[in-house]
């Protein structure tokens, strides 16, 4: 945690600067990301990314929820979301096994996968409730997103 901490804060300023709204360009509404935590997001997406070339990760984890918040001043779920669109899969909350099923369920079905937690089942209303939702790849939620994952989703309808 500290590596990834102290690789995002020593990350340029010109290149979080221009890296900043592309990486927001994504999210629906970021009302609520001022400057500051704008940077601060774009830091970590360059920092993990980098992080991830140099070791030549295809998926990697993070303990985002709690440790990340502390350490760093904001939570990794739309960095992870992020990454995870871009197909460098990355899983929260330290979930090594969780992040290598997604790996494995990409390498086998070409479809990208997404990790989240099922807690409960309204079996009246025919819901359930989703934990870790937030870091699930950004295009799931709009197939016309131009990434690899909704590139993969046309696909695989055919």
């Amino acid at each position: 945690m500290q590596t990834i901490v102290t690789r995002a804060r020593n990350i340029a300023a010109d290149r979080v600067q221009a890296a900043r709204s592309d990486l927001l360009k994504p999210f629906d509404d970021t009302s609520e990301v001022n400057d500051a935590k704008g940077d601060l997001f774009a830091a970590l997406v360059l920092a993990l990314r980098d992080f991830a070339a140099e070791g030549q990760f295809d998926a990697m984890t993070l303990k985002c929820w709690g440790d990340l918040v502390e350490a760093y001043g904001i939570a990794g779920c739309g960095a992870v979301s992020q990454l995870n669109d871009m197909g460098l899969f990355t899983g929260c909350e330290g979930d090594v096994m969780g992040t290598l099923t997604m790996l494995i369920a990409r390498r086998l079905t070409g479809v990208h996968p997404f990790l989240t937690d099922f807690v409960s089942v309204d079996r009246e209303s025919n819901t359930g409730v989703l934990w870790h939702g937030g870091c699930a790849p950004i295009s799931l939620a709009n197939p016309a997103h131009p990434s690899i994952c909704s590139r993969t989703l046309r696909a695989a309808r055919g």
